[in-house]
Formats: C-alpha cells, structure tokens, sequence
C-alpha cells in the first residue's frame, strides 16, 4: 500500500565510489543548485544526524537527509469533494472539473480547486503548501498535478522543461477530419496587443502541438500531445488550422455549454524514480458525440 502522508524528509543516496557535495546528489535528483542553496540556508539538509556544512562531502554509499519542514498554504480551506487519480508522500493528482478556476478570483476567495485542494490537506493533516505543478483554464477539465514539497515541484518542473514529461489531451472540434490523420502543429504564437488571444506570429514563441484524430463525423475527436507549454497554446493552435474547440468562447463563440478540452493522460517519473502513467477519461463526452460510452472509451484505446 502506497503511503499517502506527506514526507517528512527525502534522503538522496550517494551511489558513487567516492564521496561528493551535497549540490551533485541534488543534481543526481533533477533538482538545480538553486534548490541545493535554498536548502541549505533554510538548515535543511543532514546527515548522521548532524547539519552539514558548506563545504561538507557525503561518504561512498552514505545518504543526505534533507528535512521538510510544515508548511501552511494561503488559500482558505473548502470541504469540496475531489476525484483523487493519484496520491504519495510527494504528489498529489486530480480531476479538475471544467468551470472549476484553478485559484480563487478577485472578489471571490472560495469554489476553486485550490480552496478544495487546501480543504483536503486540512482533513487529512497534510501541512503543506499547495503547489501546482500544471495549471488548466476555467472550462478546461482534467489531471492537475499537485506537489507536497519544493523538492517534487522541482523536479516535475525540470521534466516539463526538458520536455521528458508527457502531457495528453482530448478535444472535441467541429466539423469532420479525416481519421487517423496524423500532424504536428508548430506555429509560433504571440499575444494579441489588445486582447487576451494568443495568434500565429512568426515573431512568437515557439509552439509546438502534436494532433491525431480518433473519431470524425459532425463533430471530431482529437488527441493532442504538448511538446511546448504556451498559454492556451491548443485553443490558438486549432483555431489557426480552421478546427476552434467546440465551446471555446474566446476563439470561436460559444457554440455549447461548456468548452470540450480535457487533459486526460500525464505521464512523469515520481520521487522515486518510478515511471507513473496516468489517464483520466472525460465524462460525459460520449452524448455529444452520440455514441455510448464503451464506444467512446474504445476510441480512445486505438
């Protein structure tokens, strides 16, 4: 059984033949020297029980203890009722609900996922501050990765930025495509001056989306993979080749009630260097493409 209280301490074993510095067992984790200095001055880091010191060198075989301090979290805590995916001592992971905001707005300091998120850390004991490893829009559903330390959140972080953490979603658009037509999508993308829309500019970041259609008809399903992480980066892109996501308000008018983009598969190496895969099926997609669900779920499985 997976023990879901939050660490207390992490231990970065030196697995070399020789004794190292405390910044290259860091390194070994995917944690930066940032992260090594920050503990260190905070007077986190040990080992055989004594506090190290600057210039101290863990023996051959030996391991690091870095202590994890409680924490409490700004946001007020809220009994909403989560869909738990995944849980450890360093992670947590959830079901965002589309219309759900990721933080409270101004004006406004309950009914997002962080006053939920914070309400199940009271109830559970877990002092810790809620860091979001990935972040949706409002109307965006699906898997919000949750670190319960620094160290996690770094290290999630640096597999964003390297690109080795897979990110998959799903979205419904109008108007068929061809299925199994396989593209990538690398238009540059740039800030509208006078507007909250992101459009093509050759001047842009670059952008990178990976698109595969599952199901085409009056409307079509897609699967989406990020190589690159830019704001509403899927809305801009599909809007630009003729296909905005049904329900999408700021790219194509509201043609629903709700915008169809879901984050339905994540997959990352966990504290322990386990490869974790998730996936999370939205659900109540298979209606508006007027198939049961088991055809749907099948869909998805090609």
């Amino acid at each position: 059984m997976i023990d879901t209280r939050a660490a207390r301490e992490i231990r970065l074993k030196n697995r070399e033949e020789r004794p190292v510095k405390p910044e290259v067992l860091f390194a070994g984790e995917g944690l930066s020297r940032n992260s090594w200095m920050e503990a260190y001055r905070a007077g986190l880091l040990y080992a055989d029980g004594q506090a190290i010191g600057r210039n101290t060198r863990i023996p051959a075989g030996k391991s690091l203890v870095v202590r994890i301090p409680d924490e409490r979290s700004e946001y007020e805590a809220e009994p909403l009722a989560l869909r738990i995916l995944y849980e450890d001592a360093h992670l947590l992971v959830v079901d965002k609900e589309a219309g759900s905001p990721m933080l409270p707005v101004q004006g406004q300091t309950k009914g997002s996922l962080a006053n939920g998120v914070q309400g199940y850390f009271d109830q559970t004991g877990t002092k810790r501050k809620i860091r979001f490893i990935n972040r949706l829009d409002r109307d965006t559903s699906g898997i919000v990765l949750i670190a319960k330390h620094r160290f996690m959140q770094a290290k999630c972080q640096k597999q964003m930025a390297d690109g080795t953490m897979e990110k998959g979603y799903l979205a419904l658009v109008g108007g068929a495509l061809d299925t199994g037509r396989h593209m990538h999508i690398v238009t540059p993308l740039q800030k509208e001056t006078d507007g909250f829309r992101y459009v093509p500019d050759e001047n842009g970041r670059a952008s990178h989306t990976e698109l595969t259609v599952l199901f085409s008809g009056a409307l079509s399903l897609l699967s989406l993979q990020l190589h690159t992480g830019r704001t509403h980066q899927i809305r801009a892109h599909l809007s630009s080749i003729g296909f905005p996501i049904l329900g999408d308000a700021l790219y194509a008018g509201k043609q629903a009630e709700r915008m169809y983009l879901h984050a339905w598969q994540y997959g990352f190496v966990n504290w322990n260097g386990r490869s974790i895969r998730l996936r999370c099926a939205p659900k109540d997609w298979a209606g508006a493409l007027g198939m049961e669900e088991r055809q749907f779920n099948a869909h998805l499985n090609t």
